[in-house]
């Protein structure tokens, strides 16, 4: 099937706004070849290798922060008052003034 772009030509007008006629023969290329998708899958394994490593090392610093924050709020900088987007994490039945290091990551991972 072949067209001249002109409006007579049958198929032409079959495909607009496409001019491509949709029985064509050249089949659409993969949305992603193989080594793009090897090349994601990598760079995704590292990127939570990285993620992974790291957690320990935040969750630390969220926890010095909590306990030496220089706020006058009740529950320091993650208590209700001074962080309102964490209230709920301490309404869980705790009696905790603030969330825990690793419920603040949880969090923030989801």
């Amino acid at each position: 099937v072949t067209t001249d772009a002109s409006g007579d030509t049958c198929c032409y007008r079959r495909a607009y706004p496409r001019p491509c006629p949709v029985d064509m023969a050249t089949a659409a290329p993969p949305k992603q070849s193989a080594r793009t998708q090897a090349i994601f899958a990598d760079m995704s394994a590292k990127a939570a290798a990285a993620s992974a490593a790291v957690v320990p090392a935040l969750e630390e610093f969220i926890a010095f922060c909590a306990a030496n924050g220089t706020t006058t709020e009740p529950g320091g900088l993650f208590g209700v008052a001074a962080c309102p987007g964490l209230a709920d994490l301490t309404n869980n039945g705790t009696t905790a003034p603030y969330p825990s290091a690793d419920q603040i990551v949880a969090r923030f991972s989801e």
